[in-house]
């Protein structure tokens, strides 16, 4: 007897001792931890796609899938040396880049590692898409975002009885772009000229600023613009930037100017902005009436085909995505997400509307 109470006595220490490791396996943020699935997260600008981060990394979880994240110069170096040691090798590697040709170094190792590079949210074109590797864009059609914009345009000028404060019969616009060499910033300004001519929208474009998708540098080319050629202020009545980034800077820009603050009054200074991307801080100034509109592609149409091909990866070692299953449309090496326009009438309410057809 004694015997067998010893015995039971030893099972039982054995079991409290695992306990521990078998909480920690049970855990989901363990099992994240410990990582069956896992992907890199890497922007070329610490303070870009913030928001989208923050969704891949609550997705990530809820799937148990492990997400390492780098930015800048640093988190490129890191980056290219993970790629080279396998046991620390990510399943994935998803890129936020305005500049994505400085993403060639990763690129290059990835290939050699046969591991799949997605690029999130701007297209980075067919050169690097068909450049060696398993590469995939995942994010909204290039060519729709400045049509859209020239739509928003059309809501501004069918709702605003005063749109035209200069009484020329046209609407005088300011373009805010990106960097000029950037095959986005090209799209955007191209095709939202495209949908004003279509439109037959009466718009004049007064200048055209290229801002390098910076915030900080979009407010100061906007003051110095106004500072240079009062005149330009004096016929403003819209501005159109390449995204949401640069309409907070313009915002910023126009606010020091008394233009387009949240006040309510019917004789307040206000001058349409209009962004891309759907940004929660553009989304919260659409709803005070600080800015007019966005283009928004929800972060999560983007991230959750991103984890789905990670898991893919890590399960197949291949990725076969069948397009007549996707609920995206696939063209090639993209994955196009829907896209909605969200704007608001000066003093009424927010109006987000899912759009299938493009002007």
């Amino acid at each position: 007897m004694h015997s067998v109470f010893a015995r039971l006595n030893a099972v039982f220490s054995i079991l409290l001792g695992a306990l521990p490791a078998l909480i920690f396996l049970w855990l989901p943020e363990a099992q994240a931890a410990g990582g069956r699935t896992m992907i890199y997260h890497y922007a070329d600008r610490c303070k870009y796609s913030q928001y989208q981060l923050r969704v891949l990394k609550d997705a990530a979880y809820a799937r148990h899938i492990k997400v390492e994240n780098g930015c800048g110069t640093t988190g490129l170096t890191q980056l290219v040396e993970m790629l080279g040691h396998g046991e620390s090798k990510p399943d994935a590697i998803a890129i936020h880049a305005i500049v994505p040709a400085n993403t060639a170094p990763v690129l290059h190792e990835a290939a050699k590692a046969q591991i799949p590079v997605l690029y999130l949210e701007a297209d980075p074109g067919d050169q690097i898409l068909n450049s060696a590797g398993e590469n995939w864009f995942i994010g909204p059609n290039s060519r729709a975002l400045g049509r859209l914009q020239s739509m928003l345009l059309k809501e501004y000028i069918d709702n605003q009885p005063k749109w035209d404060r200069n009484g020329d019969g046209q609407l005088s616009c300011l373009l805010v772009k990106g960097s000029e060499e950037l095959g986005e910033t090209q799209s955007r300004t191209k095709n939202f000229k495209a949908g004003i001519r279509k439109l037959k929208l009466p718009v004049k474009i007064i200048a055209e600023l290229n801002s390098n998708f910076e915030q900080d540098k979009a407010r100061e080319l906007l003051t110095e613009t106004f500072s240079d050629h009062p005149e330009r202020l004096q016929e403003l009545e819209a501005v159109v930037c390449n995204n949401d980034i640069l309409a907070l800077g313009t915002l910023e820009a126009l606010q020091a100017l008394h233009y387009n603050e949240a006040q309510q009054s019917a004789d307040a200074l206000r001058v349409p902005i209009i962004g891309i991307g759907g940004m929660q801080e553009a989304l919260a100034e659409i709803e005070r009436g600080t800015l007019y509109g966005t283009v928004l592609y929800d972060a999560p149409d983007i991230i959750d085909p991103a984890l789905d091909i990670a898991v893919m990866f890590h399960d197949q070692h291949r990725i076969n995505i069948d397009a007549e299953q996707s609920r995206l449309q696939r063209s090639e090496h993209r994955l196009l997400v829907p896209y909605q326009i969200v704007y608001k009438n000066f003093g009424e309410v927010m109006v987000k509307r899912r759009v299938d057809l493009i002007p």
